[in-house]
């Protein structure tokens, strides 16, 4: 067996914080091919929700994408997220069944499962990244894409 794919993926949201709301997510998967740096885009609109929330949909979609063992890099501005994964307590709610130290239900327990299983099938480096070389433009297409959202109109 060769060497792993090297696949980056960027993950950018518009919100920032506890408070629900309409928010939107941007995931960008990179990968070097023969032909060159590919890359596939993808928008998620979820309506009344968080920035966590918003991050975990992102993540999922994104690794639910790769269809072989790769080495993800993953660069994301939400802390919580990669602090919870790296810090070991994704393993601790597993094996809790998906309960928190408090004994309450973990919040977003069937995406941090799904996750949790897209997570064996790669060797996944994350990056509590304030910026990255896609940050300016994902945060300007996702500022495009509410802006259209309210106006009804799309840009030529």
């Amino acid at each position: 067996m060769g060497p792993l794919k090297i696949v980056n993926l960027y993950i950018e949201t518009d919100l920032h914080g506890p408070r629900r709301q309409d928010g939107v997510a941007m995931y960008i998967l990179e990968a070097q091919t023969s032909k060159g740096a590919a890359t596939r885009d993808k928008i998620i609109l979820i309506p009344d929700t968080t920035e966590h929330h918003l991050t975990l949909e992102a993540l999922e979609d994104a690794l639910g994408r790769l269809t072989e063992c790769c080495q993800v890099e993953v660069w994301l501005t939400d802390r919580y997220i990669s602090d919870a994964i790296y810090s070991g307590l994704l393993q601790q709610w597993q094996l809790r069944d998906w309960q928190t130290a408090k004994g309450k239900p973990v919040t977003d327990a069937d995406l941090w499962r799904s996750i949790a299983t897209l997570l064996r099938e790669h060797v996944v480096t994350l990056h509590p990244a304030e910026h990255h070389g896609y940050r300016s433009w994902m945060q300007e297409r996702i500022k495009k894409f509410t802006e259209e959202r309210l106006t009804g109109r799309r840009s030529p």
